[in-house]
């Protein structure tokens, strides 16, 4: 699981870190602007950075399972026969060799591609949408996962309700 961080700055900006990303956000509307990217890690899914600046999240809590589904789905099926790659042992010890791969990887190519690439594959990925992109997925305003509120300027923001409910309602 990520970890997903907001601070305001003022009554309308914002600090969003999600994972290693660091961005600086406006509820009055805009996508936020990438201020840092921490140093990766030796999660698969911290890699996942398209050319186009987009991210793609990958959780393999059984990473044998998806091993060779993703190499073959990124154009490296020759690390299946790799020995620095061929189990999580060797892809453990070799990890700063195999994380610089795939972070080449990923930004090789736009998210288009990688989402046809990895369609229909019964393995744990997503897009990760940006956040004009999770104000309008219809499983979230189903759902009742957000709510319009004016701020005081009379600006009207979508916020994220509560993760509890109250008389059946996370919306207050």
């Amino acid at each position: 699981v990520a970890e997903i961080g907001l601070d305001f700055v003022d009554g309308h900006r914002f600090v969003v870190s999600a994972g290693r990303e660091i961005g600086l956000g406006d509820l009055r509307g805009g996508e936020p602007r990438r201020l840092h990217t921490a140093p990766p890690g030796h999660r698969v899914g911290d890699l996942s950075t398209t050319r186009d600046g987009r991210w793609i999240q990958l959780m393999f809590l059984d990473p044998e399972r998806y091993w060779p589904g993703l190499c073959q789905r990124i154009g490296r099926s020759q690390w299946l026969d790799d020995p620095r790659y061929r189990d999580l042992d060797s892809r453990i010890e070799h990890g700063d060799a195999l994380i610089g791969e795939l972070v080449t990887a990923f930004k090789g190519e736009d998210l288009a591609h990688w989402h046809s690439a990895f369609a229909g594959w019964d393995a744990p990925w997503e897009v990760v949408q940006t956040m004009r992109e999770v104000t309008q997925d219809p499983q979230a305003l189903a759902n009742d996962y957000l709510f319009k509120v004016k701020v005081q300027d009379g600006t009207e923001v979508t916020l994220v309700a509560g993760p509890v409910a109250f008389n059946g309602s996370a919306v207050p």
